[in-house]
């Protein structure tokens, strides 16, 4: 077998309200769009470009992001990336590529500490896990 990693790490800013659903079975799945960028120089210029990335959260996750995030707000996401496959109404074949978050961190206002919640523990048991918090010193969040 050979060695391979199929891991990314997201900071940055929600690009629209996270959409909450519920699949026929009723476990809730949300999706949020993450805006991030990268620079380079031009010239004397520098150039951001935008990315966007729709991330994907199932069970308590799912539900705690979409009544805690909000357009315009800071998350940081750590999952894999997939791609699915599915025929639209027209019977044309369609491509998704997302990432599904295994962990993720909604960072607070200036002074107050962080939430950290590990989404791939409550995926791999019973879907009830808490958000977790932890004491992290303001100047050491980078916005």
């Amino acid at each position: 077998m050979a060695f391979s990693m199929n891991r990314v790490t997201l900071l940055g800013r929600c690009s629209q309200d996270p959409e909450l659903r519920y699949t026929a079975d009723g476990t809730p799945v949300c999706t949020v769009s993450i805006a991030t960028s990268h620079s380079y120089r031009q010239g004397e210029e520098w150039k951001e470009v935008p990315e966007f990335s729709r991330c994907v959260l199932w069970r308590k996750a799912a539900e705690y992001v979409a009544q805690n995030v909000a357009k315009g707000g800071y998350i940081y996401v750590d999952g894999r990336i997939q791609t699915r496959k599915w025929e639209d109404r027209d019977g044309n074949t369609r491509y998704s590529t997302e990432i599904v978050v295994q962990n993720y961190v909604i960072p607070k206002g200036k002074g107050e500490a962080a939430g950290l919640v590990n989404n791939q523990a409550s995926v791999q048991t019973s879907g009830d896990a808490k958000p977790q918090s932890e004491d992290i010193p303001t100047d050491d969040i980078p916005f």
